[in-house]
């Protein structure tokens, strides 16, 4: 019983740390495409 909880308990904190990577990468994606937008702009005018 111990171990499952703790068991359960692992997964929750990996899920989560699972999911802030995500969100690190997806916002980082979009600050780069972000990057690119306005760099493109500034060469445009």
């Amino acid at each position: 019983m111990f171990f499952r909880l703790q068991s359960v308990i692992m997964t929750q904190q990996d899920g989560k740390r699972r999911k802030n990577c995500l969100l690190f990468l997806y916002l980082g994606d979009k600050k780069r495409k972000k990057a690119v937008f306005t760099r493109k702009n500034k060469g445009s005018v």
